[in-house]
């Protein structure tokens, strides 16, 4: 369902797709002129962390109504999602379908959606943080080796720290 239409390819408001929806690219808008306040992304381990990946199977009811796929799923659950980045989760609601008749075939149900894609730039950070953190370990971890190397050369008990 469309809020509005404006222009040959482009709706205003939310789009509801039920099925699959195949096309070759999503683009996000991203330019620096649509951007302010942008700031480094810090700290993510933790959120990352708070997060649980689930794989499971739509119900066949849902199957049946929304058209969605009876393959086994990825990803996470919006409530769960919700309490860690309640800013990619957003709620709305299935309209009622009803036969020619007017006869209603499913209630509307109020759902929540997840924003997957605006989790990859945390997923991007998490990884730099924690290559970061390798990197700051390899470094402690060259030095005990050199100190352990040089205690090693030096048995008689004398120790050379550097």
């Amino acid at each position: 369902m469309s809020n509005g239409y404006s222009g040959a390819d482009s709706f205003m408001g939310d789009v509801q797709i039920t099925g699959d929806l195949y096309h070759g690219t999503s683009m996000i808008f991203s330019d620096e002129n649509l951007k302010e306040q942008v700031e480094d992304v810090e700290g993510t381990g933790e959120l990352l962390h708070a997060l649980r990946s689930e794989r499971s199977h739509y119900t066949a009811e849902v199957e049946e109504c929304m058209g969605l796929p009876d393959t086994q799923q990825f990803g996470f659950i919006a409530q769960e999602v919700e309490e860690v980045l309640p800013e990619r989760v957003s709620a709305t609601t299935l309209a009622a379908e009803r036969d020619t008749a007017g006869q209603e075939i499913h209630p509307s149900q109020d759902l929540k959606a997840v924003n997957h894609a605006g989790i990859i730039p945390l997923l991007v950070a998490g990884y730099q943080e924690q290559q970061r953190t390798i990197g700051v370990l390899t470094d402690r971890l060259d030095v005990l080796q050199e100190q352990l190397a040089a205690c090693c050369a030096n048995p008689d008990g004398g120790r050379v720290l550097q």
